[in-house]
């Protein structure tokens, strides 16, 4: 069943066309990576799913009643005073419900044999509601969702929103998203702020979850991890592959020399009939050579493949060689207010050393 479909969508802003010919079909249970470029229109395009930005051609269509939770890049968490309600912001009406069928259990153990048929009948609907809208699970779906990326789910009941570090922010935002009931899971960078620990725990719930997912990293090894399809965006429009990222590379690479292919084979031909028109265009060929121009001037042409997003522009100025020991650290120990994050810490870094600083959060990694 289609989630979400776009047909020949396009985006612009002012003059400037950021997107065109967008077409892809996002089916139900999906995993889709959208990579590209910086600034190549990936978030413009999940404010297109949401409804928040409308394109200026072509069409989206979402399934009637479609449910979205959507991650950006900014994770504001507001509203909340602890960690545990900013956590379950989307179950409000569920957690208001909960508490009023509490107090209605208290009236009902008060009233006893003078309770009334109408306050049974309502007490029951609101137990009825409260189930169908997922009351008896919401909880163990929080702490769960709370333990896999790093918070305690008991601690975070009582700890302030407002002691939060900005990455564990960015957490709690990202948690929000994945407890939100949702038929579609649109992720903006959703690895930013996690380490290893806890982006092995989010991969593994993805590709549990029931949820259609649609993501925009540029992780690699997360998309592979994930991803049923890929949406490469590239010189304003895009292409769909199916298959993860490692999968994508392949296809693509093929896609792009049988294009290529194509581009030398329509460039040889327009030139040969270019020499035939030249030569023939005031003989007594000139009726073949005419009808050969206005075909000539009608046929579509091909464009170049679009230049390789791999390649990266950078120039380095010379300089004098250093010397073979650029680091040399010995008996470190660093310090934050009320706890020590480095001791004893001895390193040498010599020249060519590619070096790794991994470790859970507030290890004293930065």
């Amino acid at each position: 069943m289609t989630v979400i479909s776009c047909s020949n969508v396009g985006i612009s802003f002012g003059a400037t066309e950021l997107l065109k010919d967008i077409t892809f079909t996002v089916g139900d249970g999906d995993r889709w990576g959208i990579i590209g470029r910086n600034g190549a229109g990936k978030s413009s395009l999940f404010k297109v799913f949401t409804g928040d930005l409308k394109p200026t051609a072509g069409t989206v269509a979402r399934r009637p009643g479609l449910r979205l939770a959507l991650l950006d890049q900014h994770r504001a968490v507001e509203g909340a005073t602890t960690v545990w309600q900013a956590a379950a912001a989307a179950w409000k009406e569920v957690i208001a419900l909960e508490q009023s069928i509490g107090e209605q259990a208290i009236q009902l153990g008060e009233l006893g044999e003078k309770v009334t048929d109408e306050f049974l009948e309502r007490f029951g609907h609101d137990q009825e509601r409260f189930a169908d809208l997922g009351g008896y699970i919401y909880h163990a779906r929080v702490d769960a969702v709370l333990q896999g990326l790093d918070f305690d789910a008991e601690e975070s009941k009582t700890r302030l929103v407002s002691s939060l570090s900005g990455g564990e922010r960015g957490r709690v935002g990202l948690a929000a998203q994945l407890i939100a009931p949702a038929d579609l899971l649109l992720l903006d960078e959703p690895t930013n702020h996690l380490d290893l620990d806890t982006t092995t725990w989010l991969q593994e719930w993805l590709r549990d979850a029931n949820e259609t997912v649609i993501v925009v990293s540029h992780d690699r090894a997360f998309l592979d991890a994930i991803c049923s399809h890929i949406l490469h965006i590239e010189a304003r429009s895009s292409e769909w592959y199916k298959g993860n990222y490692s999968q994508f590379v392949p296809q693509r690479a093929e896609r792009r020399l049988t294009r290529e292919r194509e581009l030398q084979k329509q460039i040889a031909y327009v030139k040969k009939e270019e020499e035939y028109i030249r030569r023939n265009l005031a003989g007594v060929n000139s009726f073949q050579a005419k009808g050969k121009r206005k075909r000539l001037e009608r046929l579509p042409r091909l464009a170049p493949p679009p230049g390789d997003p791999a390649a990266m522009n950078l120039r380095f100025e010379p300089a004098d060689r250093g010397g073979d020991q650029v680091i040399a650290i010995k008996d470190l120990r660093v310090e934050v207010p009320d706890r020590v994050l480095v001791e004893e810490f001895t390193a040498v870094l010599r020249r060519n050393d590619l070096v790794a600083l991994v470790g859970p959060h507030g290890a004293g990694k930065s």
